[in-house]
């Protein structure tokens, strides 16, 4: 194996560790804001969580980023893009923002039945939902740039 790609894998995998490592540090900051009933704080906590978590998605795909960069790769909008962009908006909402607006709990599908449930269920129990949208946020986004020549 070549040492130029294998220190690549090393710089890849420690930012990736580092990323995981700043989101695991913010979900316990959002607990504690949580613990003091702070919206404010678990709204703008949240963001920065979902922020993270979109760039670890953008890092798996960083091949297709270093292409980006080095011109090898025309920037081309597409329908993953978009696709990428509004996942990323929906999973900025904190949960909290969904009980706010919406004055209700929700039950996400089956134990919540079907209906109002099935959309926002997923949402306003915890920000695991928002956080694996943020990553595929990332890749979508990547690959949407992106076209090969």
């Amino acid at each position: 194996m070549n040492w130029k790609k294998t220190i690549v894998f090393i710089g890849v995998g420690f930012v990736a560790w580092l990323l995981l490592s700043v989101y695991t540090s913010l979900l316990l900051d959002i607990r504690l804001a949580a613990s003091r009933l702070d919206v404010n704080q678990m709204t703008m906590l949240h963001i920065y969580a979902m922020i993270v978590c979109f760039l670890f998605g953008v890092l798996l795909e960083w091949k297709q980023l270093v292409s980006l960069f080095s011109n090898k790769i025309s920037v081309k909008i597409s329908s993953k893009l978009i696709l990428g962009v509004i996942l990323l908006l929906i999973s900025l909402l904190p949960p909290v923002f969904y009980v706010m607006q919406f004055s209700s709990l929700h039950m996400p599908f089956p134990k919540g039945g079907v209906g109002i449930n099935m959309v926002f269920g997923l949402f306003n129990q915890f920000s695991n939902v928002q956080a694996i949208l943020s990553v595929v946020a990332g890749t979508l986004v990547i690959k949407g740039l992106g076209q090969i020549d």
